[in-house]
């Protein structure tokens, strides 16, 4: 096995587009704080923006040089994506309290509700988007849509738990309920 690594110019190229991609979550958070709005949704956008969305869609071969400038950039980048999301993952563990009691019976199927069956439906609708891309070489499409679905499901556990840090309410009840329910309900 040869252990292959980056050109200068491929590392060069790799920096710039982390550059680019925190500029505009930075931007765009640094926004959505002015306007009173939890910065995670501004880092959101920040990072739609960048894709193919928008600005690909307008300028394809000034995103593609940046993001795609040579073959393995890609997964290059995609080893910094996993790092941030296993980060924001850890960040919305971190000091959890579990708070759960028969009184907050009806809080709890609530917000069980809404973070986690409410984005599986949200998502319902993107499967055919992305079914081509990813569906396996077996091509059991009930095993993508569940994997799919639930990717999202899960995927709104640590943004939920930063739009609480970000609104600087993460220690008070309702957020340490919610977080607590989120937890459980995506260790099962």
């Amino acid at each position: 096995m040869t252990l292959k690594t980056l050109s200068e110019s491929e590392i060069i190229i790799t920096l710039v587009a982390l550059a680019v991609l925190l500029f505009m979550a930075f931007s765009f958070g640094t926004l959505m704080e002015k306007i009173k709005a939890p910065r995670v949704v501004g880092e959101i956008t920040g990072g739609i923006l960048l894709g193919a969305t928008c600005l690909y869609h307008f300028f394809p071969e000034v995103m593609g040089g940046i993001f795609m400038a040579y073959e393995q950039e890609g997964k290059v980048l995609n080893v910094f994506y996993q790092l941030g999301l296993i980060f924001l993952m850890f960040l919305s563990g971190y000091n959890t309290k579990l708070e759960v009691d028969r009184k907050n019976g009806k809080t709890i199927f609530f917000v069980f509700f809404g973070a986690t069956v409410l984005p599986m439906l949200a998502a319902l609708p993107f499967i055919s988007i992305f079914r081509d891309a990813f569906l396996g070489e077996n091509g059991n499409e009930i095993s993508f849509g569940l994997v799919f679905t639930i990717g999202v499901a899960i995927t709104s556990i640590p943004v939920i738990s930063k739009i609480f840090f970000d609104m600087g309410i993460m220690n008070t009840h309702f957020p340490s309920l919610c977080r607590s329910i989120l937890h459980l309900s995506g260790s099962s």
